[in-house]
């Protein structure tokens, strides 16, 4: 299993690919709900932070991280991202927003 440190650099990696393949990112699990609106949250030149150190792990193969999306013009907003690690890599099941969230 791995560390969470090197879990959590994985996940921001991952991540960053919402910027040019948020198709890549959608968890199996979540594939039909999303239907192909993968990118509809993430606009062409948003701005894309990891809080690495909010990494928390479920013990199961997922957890969840801390994620700021910040789009072009616009401001900040944090996200918690449920991943899950599946065969080809981490993937986003699911996503909230973090209510008063600096």
């Amino acid at each position: 299993m791995a560390e969470p440190e090197s879990e959590s650099g994985e996940i921001a990696a991952a991540l960053q690919r919402l910027k040019t393949d948020p198709a890549s990112l959608v968890a199996t699990n979540s594939a039909e709900e999303v239907a192909g609106r993968a990118g509809q949250g993430v606009p062409p030149g948003t701005d894309i932070k990891v809080d690495e150190g909010s990494w928390e792990p479920d013990g199961a193969g997922g957890g969840v991280i801390a994620v700021t999306l910040t789009p072009p013009g616009g401001s900040p907003q944090v996200y918690a991202a449920v991943m899950v690690l599946e065969d080809d890599g981490w993937k986003v099941l699911a996503t909230a927003p973090v209510e008063g969230a600096p």
